[in-house]
């Protein structure tokens, strides 16, 4: 049988990770240098996490560990905690519940920890989530963490888009951000009324809109939106990290050209070892 060629593993790549069993290891490995003074942010490894390298720009960053945790033991007392972007909401909720982390995510918070969501971890914290028609869950309605005055509805299509936004008059850290126009992209089900939102959305694929997105408690420290890749925009990023007391001293990498670089490599490894004109006459027959 004639093949194309074989593609070889290719250590160390750096393209961001589709498998979760990559967060097993810390993004950031600290043990190098115990005495260096690093940022540690938690991020809660749901057993259905989804766009688990929304982080890797923070881990990116000089002095910030990122880790990934399932337990209240492995949470500990970390700079900051974010909730990522789940492919199950409600079940990942009630996961959170059952492992005591719910809880701790909670005292954490009122303890003056910030907070974060991003989609899903965004939904879950908020007062209720309600799932009528059965989208999700065969539940009606559940409660949220009750950190942010939202409330979720799913039903209806999924939205799927690249989007534009710019920053709203918000309390604390977010202050500094007004004006600041941010990219990402929203992949979600469900629809969340909020009463603080800190975000409008300008564009989604290229169309004009105005949706104003998010919530923030009032002092900033718990937020949380429905953008995707809210990290890889460098001024939020930087500023977030600058309010947990990171104070950098070096300047970061650039992740868009980071990962750039990566794929370039990918596809020359690529292009070397399959029979690349073959494969134009595959594609073009």
């Amino acid at each position: 049988m004639p093949v194309l060629g074989v593609v070889p593993y290719i250590r160390d790549l750096g393209i961001p990770e589709e498998d979760a069993v990559a967060l097993d290891e810390p993004l950031f490995d600290r043990t190098r240098d115990e005495d260096i003074d690093v940022i540690d942010v938690a991020v809660i490894k749901l057993p259905l996490i989804s766009n688990f390298d929304d982080f890797d720009p923070l881990a990116a960053e000089p002095g910030v560990r990122v880790r990934y945790v399932s337990s209240t033991q492995e949470l500990g007392r970390p700079d900051g905690v974010i909730l990522p972007g789940t492919k199950s909401t409600i079940s990942d909720l009630t996961w959170l519940r059952e492992r005591g982390l719910a809880q701790r995510i909670v005292q954490l918070a009122r303890e003056h920890t910030p907070v974060v969501g991003i989609c899903g971890g965004y939904q879950m914290l908020g007062r209720t989530i309600r799932d009528p028609d059965h989208v999700e869950s065969s539940v009606d309605q559940v409660a949220g963490l009750d950190l942010l005055p939202i409330h979720t509805t799913f039903g209806g299509e999924k939205a799927t888009h690249r989007a534009e936004a710019v920053v709203l008059d918000a309390p604390g850290w977010l202050s500094t951000l007004e004006g600041a126009v941010i990219q990402g992209y929203e992949i979600h089900m469900g629809r969340t009324v909020t009463a603080s939102p800190w975000v409008a959305i300008t564009q989604r694929s290229g169309r004009r809109v105005h949706v104003r997105d998010g919530s923030t408690s009032g002092d900033g420290r718990i937020w949380g939106c429905y953008l995707h890749g809210l990290f890889e925009n460098e001024r939020l990023r930087r500023a977030w990290l600058s309010a947990l007391g990171w104070q950098p001293d070096r300047p970061p990498r650039p992740v868009r050209n980071r990962y750039e670089a990566a794929f370039d490599r990918l596809a020359d490894v690529v292009e070397r070892v399959l029979d690349m004109d073959r494969l134009d006459t595959i594609i073009y027959s």
